[in-house]
């Protein structure tokens, strides 16, 4: 299995405990085998009830050259599929999730980027 380099997630604050709905917005990166690395962005929803109940799912991926071009390219594809699914309430709970899990993987890759400055240091 293909570690990830940035594995971040945002969502309902309860979603997760039972009786709830949860819907999370997720991101992911891992370096490609070929060079290179693939961004991946999605949102999966559903009931726990003592356990995740998965509903649904809508993902999209991108490719780069270095992370920083990966997350970049990943950012637009993300926001529109936020856009695209759901009602207009939807989308706009959609749109702050993604928009916090695409923040959340700029912070992570900003770590790694301090990581490899210090290393070359």
């Amino acid at each position: 299995m293909t570690e990830k380099l940035i594995d971040v997630t945002a969502g309902r604050s309860l979603g997760h405990e039972p009786g709830h709905h949860y819907y999370d917005a997720w991101v992911h990166v891992v370096e490609r085998k070929r060079g290179g690395y693939l961004a991946t962005a999605g949102f999966v929803w559903g009931a726990a009830q003592g356990y995740d109940e998965e509903h649904g799912s809508h993902e999209t991926s991108v490719r780069g050259d270095t992370l920083e071009d990966a997350l970049g390219a990943l950012r637009p594809e993300a926001m529109a599929l936020a856009n695209d699914c759901g009602d207009e309430v939807e989308s706009i709970e959609r749109r702050a999730y993604m928009r916090s899990a695409l923040s959340q993987a700029e912070h992570e890759l900003d770590k790694i980027a301090t990581i490899d400055h210090d290393a070359e240091s």
